[in-house]
């Protein structure tokens, strides 16, 4: 029952005095949710603000879908032997939620650069919108 708890919040006292295996694998399995839902935010802005650029909403579309598969990739990089049972030992799952959270807040910070105006005349904004 303690598990269920957790996974509601993550940030919260009880995950960081987690002490068993399935504890520790609540917590950073609701992680690793939290940041996925917090970069499904980010896209979302993303797309309100850029929403008469159709040519930016494209190649943001086949970015996300090339760096999903990136992380994808990244997994099995990190565990090989992953299909081998027990083979990283008990802690595992909690490993992997963490890897993927790690990877996804990485992606959320590339991302913020859409969320915030570019220098008034920078020659190398870009996409980014540019302070006026």
């Amino acid at each position: 029952m303690r598990a269920a708890t957790l996974l509601q919040d993550p940030e919260s006292s009880a995950c960081r005095e987690a002490e068993s295996p399935s504890e520790r694998n609540a917590c950073a399995s609701a992680k690793a949710a939290a940041a996925q839902s917090e970069l499904d935010s980010v896209l979302e802005a993303i797309r309100t603000l850029y929403v008469e650029d159709a040519l930016f909403l494209a190649s943001l579309r086949e970015s996300q879908r090339a760096w999903e598969a990136y992380r994808l990739a990244q997994v099995p990089m990190r565990y090989p032997y992953m299909s081998e049972p027990g083979y990283y030992g008990p802690g595992h799952r909690m490993c992997l939620a963490a890897y993927k959270e790690t990877l996804t807040r990485k992606r959320i910070s590339e991302l913020q650069l859409w969320l915030s105006e570019g220098g008034k005349d920078d020659g190398c904004a870009g996409s980014v919108k540019q302070a006026p």
